[in-house]
């Protein structure tokens, strides 16, 4: 299996453009160079770190998006990203996910199972099932939707096991 990377292009673009306008304005706020002249000591540590926190940002928005490989799936975000193994997707879903613009969006959905772990080690005998959407292959098309969870269906790994695909 190929390793497949899904992006929402369109909030990409906008998350890469707001932290693009940031990065501006700490670099604005040097070139005049009357803060450094009249050392303003909060503009002098502030712009920087403003100007850093862009950096970062517009690299997280550039990898916003879900990986699909050989190991499972791989949700990359703003925040804290997760990867989930095949082995513990229970099902997958095609459904409509939230109402924008008068429209819905449909969305895929992965049910996986869970087990608590602390440094490494399980914390309990038992999994608790958690649900998943990813956005990053919604559409506002069903058509679209269901050929990316058809898509995404035909790229787990054979000896899966019973996996529950439902529509």
């Amino acid at each position: 299996m190929s390793r497949r990377v899904y992006r929402s292009t369109v909030q990409a673009a906008l998350l890469t453009i707001g932290m693009l306008a940031f990065l501006l304005i700490a670099i604005a706020s040097f070139i005049d160079g009357d803060m450094v002249a009249k050392r303003d000591w909060f503009g002098l540590i502030l712009y920087p770190i403003i100007g850093v926190a862009s950096i970062i940002g517009i690299w997280l928005a550039v990898r916003l998006g879900v990986v699909v490989d050989h190991e499972g799936l791989q949700l990359r975000g703003f925040g804290r990203g997760r990867r989930i193994p095949w082995a513990a997707v229970d099902s997958i879903q095609c459904r409509a996910y939230t109402d924008r613009l008068f429209a819905p969006v449909i969305a895929l959905t992965i049910d996986y199972s869970t087990q608590r772990k602390f440094l490494g080690l399980p914390m309990s005998t038992t999994k608790t099932a958690e649900r998943v959407t990813l956005t990053a292959l919604g559409s506002y098309r069903r058509a679209t939707a269901q050929r990316r969870t058809d898509q995404l269906i035909g790229e787990i790994p054979t000896g899966r096991g019973m996996l529950e695909v439902t529509e």
